[in-house]
């Protein structure tokens, strides 16, 4: 199970980093995740810089978590709860 964690923070880190919310120097802070009470399919990974950490929510639509389309970044908040992204 961390094996399967670790991949959906990867992509959800690197999902973000293609929208530039978090700077490409952003690292995972953990590869633990948390799924989101209020949604199914919603879960959140911690990154941080050497500035912050951030909270990155993302939907897993799919199986194949390497596709791009199969996760989505909801939201994007730092530790201090600035949200820094909010998916239209």
């Amino acid at each position: 199970m961390a094996r399967a964690e670790l991949a959906v923070c990867t992509v959800e880190l690197m999902r973000a980093k293609d929208l530039g919310v978090i700077p490409s120097y952003g690292q995972l802070a953990s590869g633990q995740l948390v799924r989101a009470p209020d949604a199914p399919h919603r879960f959140i990974c911690e990154a941080q810089t050497h500035l912050t950490n951030y909270f990155i929510s993302a939907d897993v639509l799919c199986g194949k978590i390497a596709d791009p389309r199969c996760v989505s970044v909801y939201r994007v908040a730092t530790k201090e709860k600035q949200l820094v992204y909010s998916r239209p």
